[in-house]
């Protein structure tokens, strides 16, 4: 950027600038390199404005749009400033990760990709990279996958679904660590309350036998405990059709966190929960739970596939990890209501709205692990 003054962190180590001291930086930092992103442009010829784009108090991410003044070209930079913890810097690990895949990605398969990483900044904790498009995944899965559609018009959605797969196999192939991590029950149920404990459901309108499924599950995690080896690689943290875009004909993927050494059914795990529970409020009425989380979810895993695992753990794994990310995803939705709007709201939200969304799919994902459970012995 420019002169190296570190950026002043409060004590939950988030940056203490507002949008517009981020914006006025990167404006700045983004003039004075233009010639050194994109060569053979001259740098005064270009326009450069920022703006805040999302995020939450945490993590923020801004647009910085670049023009030729003449009315020419243009670019889209996306610049993400994260917190600074002591144990990792996100920042730092999701530029590395891009500088990664950036080449390597569309070697594997030419159909999958992620953002060109551009540059660094120190001083704010934050990384650019260029901008994949506009053509998200998420408004087209909830959008085409409606009650009405037949299987013909159907064929474009399982296609992407199946790309995402492909995706998040070179994803974990590019990544494999080399190391496996042996199933252990303690280890999963201790991960699996962290956030919210499932033991919470109970507050809520769910059927008994639902909750009983559940508690079966968990108690017989000690019978499949010890005994198998979970192939590790990056973890994306969010992959998710929200984190999709379509553009130019390929799958590419975002905000890519890029820890290592984690145990890959964390990211099957929650892209089939969030593919199958994505139409939390009802916007779209004619959405097809009931394809999302049965044909959409078989088209992933037939083309991630199981690789070196057999056929009957990997789907076991793969339902265990699902059910994790479905009940975090339960609690987690109604303490967002909860906490933004009013407690009442979120418990009405829950109760009248989420129960129905996810009782169902607890039940048959928990009659799925027991009989899976049972297949291994």
């Amino acid at each position: 950027m420019t002169e190296a003054t570190a950026t002043p962190y409060d004590a939950g180590r988030v940056a203490r600038l507002t949008n517009d001291e981020v914006s006025a930086m990167l404006v700045h930092a983004v003039r004075n390199n233009v010639e050194r992103y994109y060569p053979g442009v001259d740098g005064a010829s270009w326009s450069v404005v920022c703006r805040a784009w999302g995020g939450q108090e945490t993590a923020r991410t801004f647009r910085v749009d670049l023009a030729e003044k003449s009315g020419g070209r243009r670019n889209v930079l996306y610049v993400k400033l994260c917190p600074l913890f002591d144990s990792v810097n996100p920042s730092r690990l999701e530029y590395e990760t891009l500088e990664l895949l950036y080449d390597a990605m569309p070697k594997r398969t030419k159909r999958c990709s992620v953002s060109r990483p551009v540059d660094f900044y120190p001083e704010l904790n934050a990384y650019a990279m260029e901008s994949v498009g506009d053509n998200n995944f998420k408004p087209y899965l909830l959008s085409a996958n409606s009650r009405g559609a037949s299987e013909a018009s159907l064929a474009g959605l399982y296609d992407t679904i199946a790309g995402c797969a492909e995706w998040l196999r070179a994803f974990h192939d590019l990544t494999k660590s080399g190391k496996t991590a042996t199933f252990d029950a303690k280890t999963f149920y201790d991960a699996f309350i962290e956030d919210f404990d499932y033991r919470q459901l109970r507050a809520f309108r769910f059927r008994a036998e639902v909750l009983a499924g559940l508690d079966r599950v968990l108690e017989k995690l000690d019978d499949v405990s010890g005994r198998f080896a979970l192939p590790c690689a990056k973890w994306h943290w969010d992959y998710t059709p929200g984190h999709v875009f379509l553009d130019h004909g390929r799958i590419s993927v975002i905000d890519i966190l890029g820890a290592d050494d984690i145990p890959v059914y964390e990211d099957i795990g929650r892209f089939l929960a969030s593919l199958s529970t994505i139409n939390n409020l009802p916007w779209h009425p004619f959405f097809d739970h009931e394809r999302a989380s049965g044909k959409l979810n078989d088209v992933f895993l037939r083309e991630y596939g199981p690789g070196d695992v057999a056929e009957p753990v990997f789907r076991m794994f793969t339902a265990i990890y699902k059910l994790k990310y479905l009940v975090h995803w339960f609690c987690g939705q109604h303490f967002r209501v909860s906490t933004k709007i009013h407690p009442v709201v979120g418990d009405l939200f829950a109760n009248y709205r989420l129960v129905g969304l996810y009782e169902r799919q607890l039940a048959v994902l928990c009659d799925d692990i027991l009989a899976r459970m049972a297949m291994v012995r």
